[in-house]
């Protein structure tokens, strides 16, 4: 199962805010509740249209600096081309001085050697930004980063994580890459330290009250490389932050049903977002929801 976990860290950083507005009167944004998707084939994405991805990153806080940005990336075809999450990382990180990306493969022993996007076993060995490197300090470290798309879990017909030189992507798809330690020496423990990945499943607006439902799902391994992954479940305990346009910032806390209920709201147009945690020793505790607006009616 060692392999397995290696085959999720991957990394990237995006910088610029990225809003969206979306009419809501009772809206589930999440066809299911499955932690995972399998992956098509490069033929199944092939367009000769401009694909436009958000991408999301959360890293760890390190020597009080955190990078915890969002922003889109548009991939250009001249031909018929099937980009992959890869692609959408390479083509950010040349538009970006700030940030410097080092990639690279794991060799037979489990050893890094730096190496380009593009050969079967690859991964991003850090990023590096104000002078801070994210990521492992070296390859037998068990932090790293993960990745989802659209809220999930890539994978090989296999039910191996796909890595992401190959995972295809649509036009419109949400890329998330957030730093993770989900690793213990019993099973119990790995959960106890793995980051819980948020979702908003739903929203909606009855009698006055804005319901806010939140979902988390999370994998972690032991070290015997036992390794669970988890469909998303209602995540209760988690501050939920929403502020009416022109209006005050507003928290509740969800419920057991995974719920942040707001009282004595209309329609209008609000930001609402899940706020990110921390552990003490700067781990990411739940990840948090990148701003989006919300014309609630």
């Amino acid at each position: 199962m060692k392999k397995y976990a290696k085959l999720l860290l991957v990394i990237a950083c995006v910088a610029m805010v990225f809003a969206m507005s979306v009419g809501v009167s009772a809206a589930t944004y999440y066809a299911d509740d499955a932690y995972g998707y399998t992956v098509g084939n490069a033929s199944d994405y092939a367009t000769t249209s401009p694909v436009t991805v958000t991408l999301n990153i959360q890293s760890a806080v390190k020597n009080s600096t955190v990078i915890n940005y969002t922003g889109t990336v548009t991939l250009t075809p001249t031909v018929s081309t099937s980009y992959t999450v890869a692609d959408a990382i390479t083509a950010w990180d040349t538009a970006n001085t700030d940030y410097t990306v080092n990639t690279g493969i794991y060799d037979a022993t489990w050893n890094l050697e730096l190496a380009s996007f593009g050969t079967t076993s690859t991964y991003v060995a850090n990023i590096i930004y104000n002078s801070v490197t994210f990521g492992p300090a070296s390859s037998w470290d068990n932090d790293g980063w993960k990745y989802r798309v659209n809220s999930k879990l890539p994978q090989l017909a296999s039910n191996w994580g796909a890595m992401m030189n190959q995972t295809y992507i649509n036009d419109g798809d949400v890329i998330d890459l957030y730093y993770d330690n989900g690793y213990g020496d019993t099973l119990a423990e790995a959960q106890a330290n793995a980051a819980k990945f948020t979702r908003i499943k739903a929203v909606s607006l009855v009698d006055g009250k804005l319901t806010v439902n939140v979902q988390m799902s999370d994998d972690y391994f032991d070290a015997n490389w036992n390794n669970t992954l988890n469909n998303f479940t209602a995540y209760s305990g988690v501050t939920v932050k929403v502020t009416p346009y022109g209006g005050s910032v507003q928290t509740v806390v969800t419920d057991t049903n995974g719920n942040a209920t707001f009282d004595n709201l209309g329609a209008g147009y609000y930001n609402i977002e899940v706020v990110r945690t921390n552990f003490a020793n700067g781990y990411i505790q739940n990840t948090g929801t990148f701003a989006k607006y919300y014309t609630v009616y």
